[in-house]
């Protein structure tokens, strides 16, 4: 297929096209709205301290990283999530695992703890309870509070997932592909000839004669004779049974 017969071919379906898109595009619409479940994220921040600093001092010059990696392993432990899970008293352990993230953030002595959950509360709940219980673990261990809630999560006003207009612009734009697709296929399956063009392009013989469709309902297909440039129509008449003549 050749890059002209290409573009008029799309010209053709543009309107097909474009039906495509949007229906694709609103059928995303409606899945992220209604159907798709919500996940709500929150996250709390923990603050590592070098014994011998007051729990006010915020320095991140001075925690190792060594340390803060410890304390981010701690915090993410089993022993940590199951004594989240029985003071929330709803999600198992194994669910805090699949749904909790302990971070230690590059550079700094901060970890972060993200939950995610199908229920905004549920998800600060889960962040504060972990981040609280690695904090009581940490003390238990060292004998000391070196490890301090510094900010709590709050419940999130927005879910982070489905993002419907995401889903929406990229359900539109598959859309365009795939019928544009479609359309390539057919024309490349399609060996009719539909113009006088390509029938002299590709076969090289010229056109005596065409019969195109009916120009009025009372005048059957016009002859159009290519040898003189002449059009003749006849006239065609309906009899009751619906036979013409």
């Amino acid at each position: 297929m050749e890059l002209l017969e290409m573009w008029t071919t799309f010209r053709r379906g543009l309107g097909w096209i474009a039906l495509v898109a949007v229906i694709a595009a609103g059928f995303a619409g409606v899945l992220s709205r209604f159907v798709l479940p919500k996940v709500y994220n929150s996250t709390a921040t923990l603050i590592v301290i070098l014994p011998g600093q007051s729990s006010g001092v915020l320095s991140s010059m001075v925690t190792g990283q060594q340390l803060v990696n410890t304390y981010a392993t701690i915090a993410g432990s089993q022993t940590v999530l199951r004594s989240a899970a029985q003071r929330i008293g709803g999600p198992s352990a194994a669910t805090l695992a699949k749904t909790v993230t302990v971070t230690a953030v590059a550079n700094t002595d901060l970890l972060t703890v993200t939950a995610n959950a199908h229920r905004a509360r549920q998800a600060a709940d889960a962040a504060n309870t972990v981040a609280s219980q690695a904090a009581l673990t940490v003390r238990r261990l060292t004998g000391s509070a070196n490890l301090v809630l510094a900010d709590r999560a709050i419940v999130p006003a927005r879910p982070v997932s489905p993002k419907m207009w995401l889903n929406i612009g990229l359900a539109g734009v598959l859309g365009i592909f795939l019928s544009a697709a479609v359309l390539t296929l057919r024309e490349l399956l399609d060996d009719t000839f539909k113009t006088d063009e390509e029938v002299v392009r590709h076969l090289g013989i010229p056109v005596l004669a065409t019969v195109p469709v009916v120009v009025r309902q009372d005048m059957v297909p016009a002859l159009v004779d290519h040898a003189h440039g002449r059009t003749r129509l006849r006239p065609r008449r309906l009899s009751i049974d619906g036979t013409s003549s």
